[in-house]
Formats: structure tokens, sequence, C-alpha cells
């Protein structure tokens, strides 16, 4: 097993640990967040919590977890980095695309929409949007991914790993 792999599996693991703890994008104010989780976006706003669980959320950590398993379980072939590339670059898409539907459907002209039980509301607050450590661990698993691809895992300069 190629040290090379199990980085990218390790990177990988860690980014769905770490975004089960940690949002990888919010944007906060005075009484009001959203934060991006693995089950959705997360409202908090005066002490109501709300999921709005979009579905391309639930393909981002799937994708991430095929990027690492891939290169470790079909290990013959270099096809699978080609795979795994490919799963980390959708992966990273569907992160950037979920926040993008946050910015494009749930926000308009400085008002934030915000969900309640019986509809939207409009407020407008002062917000600021922060980038979590999740995404910038996928943003390396995709540079990571795509290091491999191109060397054929093999930019370590050190053998294998021998398994029993």
């Amino acid at each position: 097993m190629r040290v090379e792999a199990l980085l990218q599996f390790a990177l990988a693991i860690a980014f769905i640990v770490l975004w089960v703890f940690m949002p990888a994008w919010s944007i906060s104010g005075a009484n009001y967040s959203i934060s991006l989780t693995p089950w959705g976006y997360v409202v908090r706003f005066f002490g109501e919590t709300h999921v709005i669980p979009p579905p391309t959320v639930y393909a981002v950590w799937l994708f991430a977890l095929d990027a690492g398993l891939l290169p470790l379980v079909w290990r013959r072939s270099r096809y699978s980095l080609y795979l795994a590339t490919l799963f980390s670059v959708l992966s990273l898409s569907m992160l950037m695309d979920t926040i993008l539907f946050q910015q494009r459907y749930l926000q308009f002209h400085g008002y934030t929409i915000a969900p309640t039980p019986t509809g939207y509301i409009y407020v407008l607050l002062s917000t600021k949007p922060v980038l979590g450590l999740p995404t910038y661990i996928l943003l390396a698993l995709t540079i990571l991914s795509i290091f491999n691809m191109a060397t054929r895992a093999r930019w370590l300069g050190t053998r294998r790993l021998r398994t029993q």
C-alpha cells in the first residue's frame, strides 16, 4: 500500500470527521447564524434552530469519502487515481455549489432570508461569512489527489508499506 494513498485517505477522513464538529462555512450576525454542516444548513435565529438539508451537501461527503477510499481499494491500476481525483473535484465543486446556493437563494439585496415555522422572514443584519477548516482540508485533499494522479502516487520516493 502506498503512503501517498494513505495520506489521501487520511485527509478524506479528517475532512469528514472535522466537518461533523465544525462547519465548513458559516455566516453569523447578532442573534442570527447559518452554518453548513454534513446534514445541511443549520439556521439559528433568535433562539430558534432550523435545518435546511440541500441534497448537494450529502454528495460532498460521499464524494470525499470515495476519493479517499478508492486508491486503497482499487490498488492495481492508475485509473483509481484518476477516478479519485474526479471524486475530490466533484466534492469540492458540490461544496462551493452549496455555499453559492445560500448566497443566491437565502440572501436578497442585503437581506438574509431566515426560515420560520410559518414561512420565511427577511432580516437586515450585518453578517460575517467565514470558511471553516474542513473547507481547507477538502481543498488540500483535491490538490493531493491531483498530485497523486499526475505522479501516479510516487512522489514521496518511499517504498510500499508491507501489509500482511
